[in-house]
């Protein structure tokens, strides 16, 4: 998602020439497009992270929930990551309200590509968290089951796969009647 916003952020800020657009309207897209790069710089960052802990640990005995907790608390990069998070909510709330209040520069390619973009980071802001906590609950369901039922991979794969699917049913089909 974040190497889409970053190529949305980068046609944005360059496909306006219209001179009625304001300055603030590109300097917004510049700093959204380093907010962007930041998210997938971090998001390879903690892959490589669970990668690396997966193979020194071994998948089967490793609680991600105490692991999560322990990067949260405690790894320095996380803190700073923390920061650039919160700051790029903010930045898509504020880009919103520029996107409204620019008046002269309307149709133009740049003010709907504020508009979206910062929508699209409210939105990654928002649901990051939820996105988290939910993997790392099929990860305790992973973890339970393999302590409950010994049998063998490919059985416990089947489960996984069909209690993935029944949470990710009820999910969908809680939100589709909901709108």
């Amino acid at each position: 998602m974040s190497v889409f916003l970053s190529i949305y952020s980068i046609t944005a800020a360059t496909a306006s020439t219209d001179p009625s657009c304001s300055e603030n309207l590109k300097t917004w897209c510049v700093l959204a497009l380093i907010c962007c790069l930041f998210h997938g710089i971090f998001a390879l960052y903690y892959f490589f992270l669970f990668v690396k802990l997966g193979q020194e640990k071994g998948l089967i005995a490793v609680n991600m929930q105490h692991e999560a907790r322990e990067i949260f608390c405690y790894d320095p990069w996380t803190a700073i990551y923390i920061l650039i998070y919160i700051f790029s909510f903010v930045w898509g709330i504020i880009g919103t309200g520029y996107a409204s209040d620019e008046k002269t520069c309307t149709g133009s390619d740049l003010k709907k590509g504020v508009e979206s973009i910062s929508v699209f980071l409210i939105v990654y802001g928002a649901c990051t968290p939820i996105v988290i906590m939910f993997g790392i609950f099929i990860n305790q369901v992973r973890v339970g089951l393999q302590a409950t039922i010994p049998a063998s991979p490919m059985l416990l794969s089947q489960v996984m796969n069909l209690v993935s699917y029944l949470l990710l049913r009820v999910l969908f089909v809680g939100i589709c009647q909901e709108s």
